[in-house]
């Protein structure tokens, strides 16, 4: 638990915009679609997301634009052709091979999506069949819709899980590197090299710069970086299971971490920051310690942020296990009159 490194904020005035529609459209590339249309997408749409399917040469395009009655209002879309039960058929008719049809015609997408890798969460060749099923669920939904912007920027993404999302600089959009469908291009090559029993969906989503120097995003306001979030689910309360699972997202998280992160500048969000399991031996924790420490290093202004903490919080009341182990802590000394 923390409050803060530099304080507990007792007040906050935010700046908020207007209640408005967005029409959101759906719509389903192949992998080297995606990497052609990519950047015309960004440019183009208020809000984009990318959904990856691994196993499946399938990418979900998810955009969002503010609209406004005429032409179209909340509730109106461009329908495709396909009804509700028929979008679910593929997860349903999976699902019915392994339980009663009538036990799965009242669950919805992502609990129909959680009942099916519960079955055999780890087995390579079962989670390919389930997001073969989910990449048919969303070419089936694709088309347009119209509603309150507090429903479209949300989703439904199932019950528990396991989520790494990292960051990494990506060019402008103007003039952009190319990183961030080289890593997913890398991304999906090592899940599927390796044989990674990885689900869907794998999420790629872009912002611009931040002023913020501790920011994953930190860079010019015109700069680009592309964040990306893997996943494993949860569906289980059985604990010998969920350890398996947990363990095996593990190693899917160190592939990455190892492989791809270094390659691409890549740092992780503060909030998916986690100590080395403590299964591991002590060489192994210290070995994958010292890697977040220097990666951090690396990328962020750390020295600065200690002698900030040292003002804010002399007698280090305000940290925590995780941050005090991976942050150094400020030296004694007058640096903190800076401040």
């Amino acid at each position: 638990v923390s409050m803060g490194c530099f304080g507990v904020i007792l007040d906050m005035t935010l700046r908020c915009v207007p209640r408005h529609l967005l029409l959101e459209r759906v719509q389903v590339l192949t992998r080297r679609q995606a990497k052609e249309q990519y950047l015309n997408i960004l440019q183009l749409n208020r809000h984009a997301r990318l959904m990856w399917i691994p196993h499946v040469d399938a990418v979900v395009v998810v955009t969002n634009n503010p609209t406004h009655p005429p032409p179209l209002g909340q509730g109106q879309q461009l329908k495709n052709n396909f009804s509700q039960a028929e979008r679910l058929a593929p997860l349903r008719e999976l699902l019915a091979q392994y339980k009663n049809p009538s036990q799965i015609n009242a669950l919805n997408f992502a609990q129909l999506r959680d009942e099916l890798i519960k079955i055999n969460p780890l087995s390579l060749d079962h989670i390919k069949r389930v997001n073969i099923a989910e990449a048919e669920f969303w070419r089936r939904s694709q088309g347009t819709d119209v509603a309150d912007s507090s429903l479209k920027l949300n989703f439904e993404c199932g019950g528990q899980q396991w989520v790494n999302e990292c960051a990494f600089p990506t060019g402008s959009l103007s003039s952009s590197s190319g990183a961030d469908m080289k890593f997913m291009i890398d991304l999906l090559d090592m899940i599927e090299t390796q044989g990674i029993p990885a689900p869907a969906p794998i999420e790629q989503r872009w912002t611009s710069g931040s002023s913020a120097r501790m920011s994953p995003a930190h860079g010019p306001a015109d700069s680009l970086h592309s964040w990306v979030g893997i996943i494993m689910y949860l569906p289980t309360n059985d604990q010998k299971q969920r350890k398996a699972i947990t363990d095996a997202f593990y190693r899917y998280k160190f592939h990455c971490e190892s492989s791809l992160w270094p390659k691409f500048g890549a740092v992780e969000h503060w909030a998916k920051i986690e100590l080395p399991p403590s299964d591991l031996s002590l060489e192994q924790q210290r070995e994958r310690t010292n890697r977040i420490k220097a990666r951090l290093a690396a990328r962020f202004p750390v020295h600065d942020f200690a002698v900030a903490r040292k003002y804010f919080d002399p007698h280090g009341i305000l940290g925590n296990r995780l941050l005090d182990t991976i942050l150094p802590r400020a030296p004694s000394g007058n640096d903190q009159d800076d401040y």
